[in-house]
């Protein structure tokens, strides 16, 4: 496999992950908005410099140079292709803008330390094509905005339904698929439940109503950056398309559209600017 010139994918992951120790530290909120601000700009910097990096290649696939992991672990961990090249400058875009725009009025109740611990859990699935690693931090992924819930006294109950059948789903799933699964001999079970855990994730309806709880109860910017970068639909490309026939594609592509089209409808009639904004970035 190709390697990128640099090790842009574990710098993108390491950094803000390394700002969201120094953050979590500091007690002045104005100047922990600064110094997220800084490590964001730098992290979306190497997320774009993997990406013309990859496209200097002309490569299907491409992993890391001076790969520790790898090295350590003897498998690539951090591989990036033609379709998760261009998903990690876009989602360090989103976690820099939303950084960026969070008003110094609300900096008491948003957390920049988890936040840019998200955003490193977020660029590492990105970066990753293991089934199981996949899992994994989708799983760590869920963690932060539980953990904002219940310091702002919200109840979780929702939120935790939905996440633990979406995790239990994907584990299962997983399981039964096996390491040998493929389109020509496809396991039933496990694409459904795949499917089934993918959707929940990705608020397909009518599994979406942890969606607007969590919209209503944590910080705008939590359920933004929660929801919009869409990792339930990352999890149906990596987990359900390798194994999945014809006809489980097209019912994933349906169930799509009618979600699309119920928040299309349910966002014309919101009066509450926060339930406008889950049906609008579902």
């Amino acid at each position: 496999m190709n390697e990128l010139h640099l090790p842009w994918l574990e710098m993108s992951v390491l950094i803000p992950l390394c700002g969201a120790a120094w953050v979590s530290q500091l007690k002045n909120r104005d100047r922990a908005r600064t110094i997220s601000i800084v490590f964001s700009v730098i992290t979306l910097v190497c997320a774009v410099g993997e990406w013309i990096d990859f496209s200097t290649l002309d490569s299907y696939g491409a992993h890391d140079h001076w790969d520790v992991i790898q090295a350590i672990f003897h498998r690539d961990v951090f591989v990036i292709d033609e379709l998760s090249a261009p998903l990690l400058p876009l989602a360090a875009l989103l976690y820099m803008t939303t950084i960026m725009t969070t008003l110094r009025t609300k900096v008491n109740r948003f957390s920049f330390g988890w936040t840019l611990f998200s955003e490193a859990v977020l660029l590492a699935t990105l970066s990753c094509k293991h089934p199981w690693m996949i899992i994994a931090l989708l799983a760590i992924a869920v963690i932060p905005p539980w953990l904002e819930l219940r310091q702002r006294n919200q109840n979780t109950n929702v939120y935790l339904a939905h996440m633990g059948m979406f995790i239990g789903l994907l584990v299962v799933g997983q399981f039964l698929a096996g390491s040998n699964s493929d389109p020509t001999n496809p396991p039933i079970v496990a694409g459904c439940l795949l499917t089934a855990g993918a959707l929940i994730r990705s608020g397909i309806c009518p599994l979406h109503c942890w969606m607007t709880d969590l919209f209503e109860k944590a910080t705008f910017g939590t359920a933004l950056l929660f929801v919009t970068p869409m990792t339930g639909a990352y999890a149906v490309m990596r987990l359900v398309l390798p194994i999945a026939p014809a006809w489980a594609l097209q019912s994933i592509a349906i169930l799509s559209l009618t979600t699309a089209v119920y928040a299309a409808g349910m966002a014309l009639v919101q009066r509450d600017s926060r339930r406008f904004f889950c049906y609008l970035f579902r």
